[in-house]
Formats: structure tokens, C-alpha cells, sequence
């Protein structure tokens, strides 16, 4: 896969969507692959809506593939508004999830998470600003632009598409997996989802 990265945000959201179909491509379930949306916000444009749709439904075969979407809570963000637009958006493609999961053998598992506040200090409650994208065990990309259409049409962002990296997908996946297991990311029940 070649990436075109020159030109508009739209350049970096087709580069993350060429690298989730790739993932999706390459995965099976005797070599399962991860996508990682680590995201300071998530309210994707119809694009990414759209890509994550066709990892879901199967129009990519993503045999063996899960999605793991990560953004902040309402406790560690101070644009409450943005959040509750995202979590309705991410309703809608978990739900569809939840319709496609049983009809489909060759379509992605998709799992939200937040990240949370810890305590008390302000040392511990920075809120998530990071924008990486792991895109199977190889590929890897971090930017400036979130996962909204702000991104996308207004803002000038920019992205660096790391390809045959595995050693530095690895060790991100490792630090997300930690954190996880810390309690600081924390899986959201789909039913949970727009609380």
C-alpha cells in the first residue's frame, strides 16, 4: 500500500482509512489484527463512519480484526459538548455492531474505551490529547488531527505514517494494554455508551 500524505486534512484521513483497510486485508483469525483509534476526540466524519462500517458489515473482510476506539470521558475533558455529540455517533456504530456481529463471519470486532480520571491531584487528571493510530501489528500513525470534522475541513493538522514498524506498534500496544489493565483506560459497555 502506497500513502499519499501531500495536500489537504482530507490526504491524512485517507491515509488512516487506506491503513484500516489494510489491517483488515491482512487479518485472519490465525493472524489477527489490531486497529487502535486513540483519539482526543471522536466524532468521525462520514468517511471514517463509513470505513468503520465496512469493517463492521464484512464489505472488507476483516476476519479475526478488532477496532479498539479510545477517547476521553466526560471527567477528563472540558468540551462536554463535542463528547456527548461523539458518544451518539459511536451509539450508532456500536449498535451496528451489535446487529452485524452474529450475520457476518468476516467483519471486525469493535470495542469502545475511555480514558479516566484517577484522583484528586491535577497532576493526575490530564485529560487525553494524543492522536495515535496502530493499524495492524506493522503500521502506526500520529498526528495533530482528531477523529471530527473539524479535522477533517478547518484545521491544519498534519500526520506521520510510520509503515514496517512493528517493534514501536508493539511497544504502544504494550503501554495501551497497561494502562488498561491500570484502570486509567477503561472498556464502556455498549449499552453504557451514551449515558
Amino acid at each position: 500500500y502506497q500513502y499519499d500524505l501531500l495536500g489537504s486534512n482530507k490526504n491524512i484521513h485517507a491515509a488512516l482509512i487506506a491503513g484500516m483497510k489494510h489491517a483488515c486485508h491482512t487479518s485472519s483469525n490465525n493472524n489477527p489484527q489490531t486497529v487502535i483509534l486513540q483519539n482526543a476526540y471522536v466524532a468521525p466524519p462520514a468517511l471514517i463512519s463509513r470505513a468503520l462500517g465496512n469493517m463492521i458489515d464484512g464489505t472488507w473482510s476483516c476476519e479475526g480484526a478488532t477496532v479498539k476506539i479510545i477517547t476521553n470521558s466526560y471527567q477528563t475533558t472540558d468540551l462536554t459538548p463535542v463528547n456527548s455529540f461523539g458518544r451518539h455517533q459511536m451509539k450508532a456504530i456500536v449498535d451496528y455492531h451489535s446487529v452485524m456481529k452474529d450475520k457476518v463471519s468476516n467483519g471486525a470486532n469493535i470495542e469502545y474505551y475511555e480514558y479516566q480520571k484517577l484522583g484528586y491531584e491535577r497532576s493526575e487528571n490530564r485529560s487525553l490529547h494524543s492522536k495515535v493510530s496502530v493499524l495492524g501489528k506493522n503500521n502506526i500513525m500520529i498526528g495533530s488531527a482528531n477523529l471530527d470534522f473539524r479535522s477533517l475541513m478547518m484545521d491544519t493538522n498534519n500526520a506521520l505514517f510510520l509503515q514496517n514498524a512493528p517493534k514501536l506498534v508493539g511497544l504502544y500496544v504494550q503501554e495501551v494494554e497497561s494502562l488498561v489493565k491500570a484502570g486509567r483506560i477503561v472498556k464502556i459497555d455498549y449499552s453504557a455508551v451514551t449515558r
